[in-house]
């Protein structure tokens, strides 16, 4: 479900998955494409930065 939200949220708000990777200080897409795949889910801290971006 995390996975299924994150892309909605993200392409709702028309970032791509660099940007938000971007501002959530990852160096690299594949952690959130592998987030929005549901391979892995993200850390606590991470959680309180998407939940800040997308005002959830």
């Amino acid at each position: 479900m995390f996975a299924q939200n994150l892309r909605y949220l993200r392409k709702k708000n028309h970032m791509n998955q660099t940007e938000l990777a971007h501002y959530l200080g990852r160096k690299s897409v594949a952690s959130v494409s592998e987030w929005e795949a549901g391979k892995y889910t993200p850390k606590l801290p991470i959680l309180e930065k998407i939940a800040a971006l997308f005002k959830v």
